[in-house]
């Protein structure tokens, strides 16, 4: 992706992928009516081979990502470890594409400030309210991109119970904690190469992201 200024006019240019609905090998397109399934052909991964399903597999247990079973509109059942919707193509030029990762982080559970288990009033809230990689990476067991959702269904109770307690966590425990660490450093400063002190207005949200928070909890580490 690139951003291109030329006469007066701004384009946003992105590459054309050499796949299309022919070449999905993993997950689905259609929002879950079928899934689809690769007769084992591996691609070359440099020294080694593997299939599109051992690929994202590895990328999600890297992750901290949990296997789990969706079904599809026969209620056929399909082992996956990203979310349902995110789409493996065998491109053209024989090199694996992932698409629509968007969901891959779980969403955090339906929680509201005041601890009630709801979400705010959004459209598709599971698409906006989601935990950052640091804290499911920091979470004793994997996490289900599809907790929360429709997608989880199968086995629900487990998974969000699981988000559920990572959720918990962050409100109860990270939080704090870096609520705590703001009293020990002055806020809004940073040291410049030069070894004065500045000004600077993106440290905070930075810390908080780097801590695994989002910034709409950021209210609730004032005071």
């Amino acid at each position: 992706m690139v951003l291109v200024d030329f006469l007066g006019c701004r384009l946003l240019a992105t590459s054309r992928l050499p796949v299309s609905r022919d070449t999905l090998v993993f997950g689905t397109d259609d929002a879950g009516g079928v899934f689809a399934s690769e007769v084992p052909k591996p691609f070359n991964m440099g020294p080694r081979t593997a299939t599109a399903a051992a690929v994202i597999g590895q990328m999600a247990k890297s992750m901290n990502l949990a296997e789990h079973f969706v079904a599809d509109m026969r209620g056929t059942l399909t082992a996956v470890s990203t979310c349902a919707d995110l789409e493996g193509h065998r491109g053209r030029d024989g090199r694996l594409y992932v698409l629509d990762t968007a969901r891959l982080m779980p969403a955090e559970a339906p929680q509201d400030y005041d601890g009630a288990l709801r979400w705010p009033k959004v459209k598709a809230p599971h698409l906006v309210y989601q935990l950052r990689p640091k804290v499911v990476l920091q979470h004793p067991q994997p996490l289900s991109s599809d907790a929360w959702s429709r997608f989880g269904a199968h086995d629900a109770s487990t998974h969000n119970a699981a988000v559920a307690a990572a959720t918990q966590h962050l409100l109860d425990e990270v939080l704090p904690v870096f609520a705590r660490s703001l009293l020990d450093r002055p806020p809004y400063v940073r040291t410049s190469q030069r070894g004065d002190h500045v000004e600077d207005d993106d440290l905070v949200p930075r810390l908080l992201h780097e801590a695994g928070i989002n910034l709409r909890w950021a209210t609730l580490t004032e005071g």
